[in-house]
């Protein structure tokens, strides 16, 4: 399960930012218009909902790899929440954290934020962007698609769902997006879709003290079951900010100006990385932070490529927003005036690779949308099946056979 520790240390990666930049509100103290939430409520609510999240990711992908981008998925449920009405509203904004807030201060926070993220380090590069795409035959409110480009800055594109060029469009702009890092994010639209809400996210920083690649060395990695492989380490020793916990041990590695930052969080030997991450809330978070001093020391730092994907239904409904995924009770009237609209997907894809010269790392998250028809059915063949081949009048049959392992 130490290997999981790789996917924890880059989430806290992306989230360092909020702490370790200027605290002031994100509005003039003499803006009393109450349209935005204070930088750091907004941070303590996202980063909540981060390490939340991670959690039960991880509790699903035991001994595998996590890595996750919190915000990403955090903006595209933002961007739906403006498509959500009644109880299926309240789920989701229980869900990011926001239940004591009305949505137009939500939605002001993201934006702000959102310009703030994309200024803070000349040196990084940090790119966001949304899109709406709908289907031809489907009505959308125009007030929902101008709070999400007012806020969001979404693109939106009505398109033929039923033709296969969509598909290759959609993808297209999340390789675009994602700088070739994420290839897909679909691969097929199904029948009954109608629109599709997507983020994507690239951040690519260099290391403000790199690594030499001649201290690269092969380097034993014991993993959680005890069974140790090779991997190259990269080495570094420099005065950098450093925690020494109970059980645990601390480095922060900037990026760029110093915006930016790695937060590399190493268990003891007797101690899971499971059980670090059961305590790991933004109060302990941030006093982890707070507790660290420049010292001088060396750190290793394995150099890795990773990627990951996974559905987020199950995890997203668990977690309290189970109605917005129901044909029969998602409420999205202030997205459309069509009944029977429900969110059918909610997907991540992430990439990220880190070496001696830094972090490059990509993330997109779509919600897919449907309708509800009686008129048709779905069957994919994606476990083992049999097949028939017969003459229909004398329904002679010529050939049968069982397909468990497609070629």
């Amino acid at each position: 399960m130490q290997r999981i520790f790789l996917g924890l240390v880059l989430l806290l990666a992306f989230w360092l930012v909020g702490c370790s930049i200027n605290k002031a509100p994100l509005i003039p103290a003499d803006d009393l218009s109450g349209q935005a939430l204070a930088q750091s409520e907004f941070v303590n609510i996202n980063n909540d909902f981060s390490f939340e999240l991670f959690r039960e990711i991880n509790a699903s992908k035991q001994d595998t790899n996590v890595f996750i981008s919190p915000f990403s998925i955090s903006m595209a449920l933002g961007m739906t929440l403006n498509g959500a009405h009644g109880n299926t509203f309240e789920q989701i904004r229980q869900v990011l954290g926001y239940e004591s807030h009305d949505l137009q201060t939500i939605n002001q926070t993201y934006k702000n934020y959102f310009e703030q993220l994309m200024n803070s380090d000349a040196q990084v590069a940090l790119e966001l962007a949304n899109a709406i795409w709908y289907d031809q035959n489907f009505t959308v409110l125009p007030s929902f698609l101008d709070a999400n480009q007012q806020y969001f800055e979404a693109e939106a594109r009505q398109a033929n769902f039923s033709d296969p060029a969509t598909l290759m469009a959609i993808n297209n702009w999340v390789k675009e997006k994602t700088h070739d890092k994420i290839q897909s994010i679909l691969t097929y639209i199904p029948r009954d879709a109608v629109l599709y809400l997507l983020n994507a996210i690239y951040f690519k920083g260099a290391w403000t003290y790199a690594f030499d690649p001649q201290a690269t060395r092969d380097w034993s990695f014991r993993m959680a079951d005890g069974q140790s492989v090779n991997c190259p380490m990269m080495f570094l020793t420099k005065k950098l900010l450093h925690y020494k916990g109970n059980n645990f041990e601390l480095v922060q590695l900037p990026y760029g100006n110093g915006n930016f930052n790695m937060a590399v969080i190493l268990p003891d030997v007797s101690l899971s990385v499971d059980s670090l991450l059961a305590e790991l809330n933004f109060t302990q978070w941030q006093s982890w932070l707070e507790a660290c001093q420049a010292d001088s020391g060396t750190i290793g730092l394995p150099r890795f490529k990773m990627e990951f994907e996974m559905v987020l239904n199950d995890l997203l409904k668990e977690m309290g927003m189970p109605d917005a995924f129901s044909p029969t009770k998602a409420d999205f009237s202030n997205m459309t005036p069509e009944s029977g609209v429900y969110i059918s997907l909610v997907k991540h894809k992430t990439f990220v690779e880190v070496n001696e010269e830094g972090t490059e790392a990509a993330g997109v998250t779509i919600v897919g949308f449907e309708r509800t028809s009686s008129d048709f059915f779905e069957m994919i063949a994606s476990r083992p099946f049999l097949f028939v081949i017969y003459e229909k009048d004398s329904r002679a049959i010529l050939f049968i056979g069982k397909m468990v392992k497609p070629a």
